[in-house]
């Protein structure tokens, strides 16, 4: 009540985070604005204000949301000092889910911690994604009901012909969704390359603008897949192109999550509108992430032993810098 208490005409919220965190303040920016006769939330990433904190932050009064996972990211907690500095009036909430971490140790009256499962041991965020960003759209006031989401997404979990994708020996994988869930989109990809340690490319754009460019990326061993939106003028637009996709002389494979489309290798229809379709549809991409990491004979709790890249990233300089 008290965070909330502090936002009117003036306030600006911030989601912040980095990777998997920062792309759940990019979905919500675009739900939570939409239909808003003031943008009053906005999605910068950690790595956006650590490097260039002057022309993110000057002064403005800000409810910074920090999602952390771990609350150990360099970024994060650099985030938070930064906003100290430059923003004479300011409140924070952090949503993690480790007890353990700086930021909850640091922060605690300011923190939502979340239960110890969402703390994913494995290397891909998968269950802290989704839990953050469902208490956050509550938080807000984001309309949607997590009990009829849970339920129909556990059905299409359950029925949903994986063994169709993963015998098809696709060779690279783009997501396409509408303008508002590119923030979930940019996670699936992540997820792929993270649980396939790089070998399967990926790629995510929203319907319309897939024309411009990065259409070239097709062949015939590309698999799409596709999260179809319910409302009407969209839909024409989304049709428009899977006419054009089916036609390529490069045709695709297609997977369709929202509605039925009969050309689609895969087809399931989800009765549900806007950010609780996007919901419904984490658990299967997730999964076939999962699957083709098993495919490369990887372990998708460990899949890059070489330790390129980490769960909590390593090897990031902080900066310091003098505030006139």
């Amino acid at each position: 009540n008290r965070k909330k208490n502090f936002i009117d005409d003036e306030t600006i919220v911030v989601f912040t985070g980095a990777g998997t965190s920062g792309y759940i303040g990019d979905m919500l920016e675009k739900y939570l604005n939409a239909g808003k006769e003031r943008i009053n939330f906005v999605s910068y990433y950690t790595t956006e204000i650590v490097s260039n904190p002057k022309l993110l932050l000057n002064n403005k009064k800000i409810l910074l949301v920090s999602f952390a996972r771990s609350g150990n990211s360099p970024e994060s907690i650099e985030t938070i000092n930064l906003c100290n500095q430059y923003s004479k009036n300011v409140e924070h909430l952090i949503i993690t889910c480790n007890d353990e971490g700086i930021l909850y140790q640091e922060y605690s009256e300011d923190s939502i911690l979340l239960p110890k499962e969402t703390n994913d041991q494995g290397f891909a965020m998968t269950n802290s994604f989704s839990s953050m960003m469902i208490i956050a759209a509550k938080i807000f006031d984001l309309q949607f009901d997590i009990v009829d989401v849970s339920k129909k997404a556990k059905k299409l979990y359950d029925v949903f012909p994986y063994e169709k994708i993963t015998n098809s020996n696709f060779e690279n994988i783009i997501y396409l969704s509408n303008t508002e869930n590119i923030g979930l989109l940019k996670e699936l990809t992540l997820k792929c390359m993270e649980l396939t340690n790089g070998k399967i490319g990926c790629y995510c754009e929203q319907f319309l603008n897939f024309r411009h460019g990065p259409k070239s990326l097709i062949t015939k061993k590309s698999l799409i897949i596709g999260i179809t939106s319910t409302d009407t003028l969209t839909k024409k637009y989304e049709k428009d192109l899977y006419q054009e996709l089916i036609e390529d002389e490069n045709r695709p494979l297609i997977v369709t999550l929202g509605q039925n489309q009969k050309e689609s290798l895969i087809s399931c229809q989800i009765d549900a509108e806007g950010f609780s379709r996007a919901l419904i549809t984490i658990p299967v991409c997730q999964q076939i992430a999962v699957n083709q990491s098993l495919k490369f004979n990887l372990n998708p709790d460990n899949p890059s032993p070489s330790g390129s890249v980490n769960r909590v990233v390593k090897g990031v300089k902080i900066y310091k810098e003098k505030i006139c």
